[in-house]
């Protein structure tokens, strides 16, 4: 005698719709026995769905609520779908393989680099402005309002000369060396 399918048993290739009494332990656990993307979960407790407590899952309450309360996506456009939301995972997966592939390619910039190159330059450029604020006194004592411009337009191509060279500050490492400004050689 052959044994009874199990008529609760999905077909192949689908997933079991969850019944209205289970509780999941996890909205991972109950994303994967419901069929319903993760995503659209997370946006339902943040959206105040009742069925979820303690990290559990209370599908009897959580399944009707979504019935009822269409989500807004995550592109902020119209409701959530289950497709909507599983194109939105695939986007996800494939920006993350991208970044992978930029970290393994070397396109990716260390932001303790960035910080470092940042606080160099913002450094230099105090420095001009500290020495400038210093020496127009002295520079500008008796002058004219033209030589003045001119003394302050020196400034700011100093100040301009130091911002087209900022590209030295995140040259590859060349064992501490920095290529130095010809005013600073």
């Amino acid at each position: 005698m052959r044994p009874k399918k199990n008529p609760k048993a999905p077909a192949k290739g689908q997933k079991r719709l969850a019944t209205a009494s289970e509780v999941y332990d996890t909205m991972k656990q109950a994303a994967a026995n419901t069929g319903v993307p993760l995503p659209v979960l997370k946006a339902a407790k943040e959206a105040g769905c009742p069925g979820f407590r303690h990290n559990r899952v209370y599908w009897r309450e959580v399944g009707p609520w979504l019935e009822a309360h269409p989500l807004p996506s995550a592109t902020s456009g119209p409701p959530v779908d289950i497709a909507d939301a599983r194109f939105q995972e695939v986007i996800e997966r494939v920006r993350k393989l991208r970044l992978v592939n930029d970290e393994r390619e070397g396109k990716v910039i260390d932001r303790g680099i960035v910080a470092g190159a940042l606080a160099k330059m913002c450094a230099e450029w105090n420095a001009i402005r500290t020495r400038s604020e210093a020496e127009a006194p002295a520079r500008m004592a008796g002058l004219e309002a033209a030589e003045c411009r001119q003394i302050y337009r020196g400034v700011m191509d100093e100040i301009g000369q130091s911002l087209a060279d900022c590209a030295r500050f995140f040259a590859e490492d060349d064992g501490g060396q920095e290529t130095q400004t010809t005013e600073q050689a």
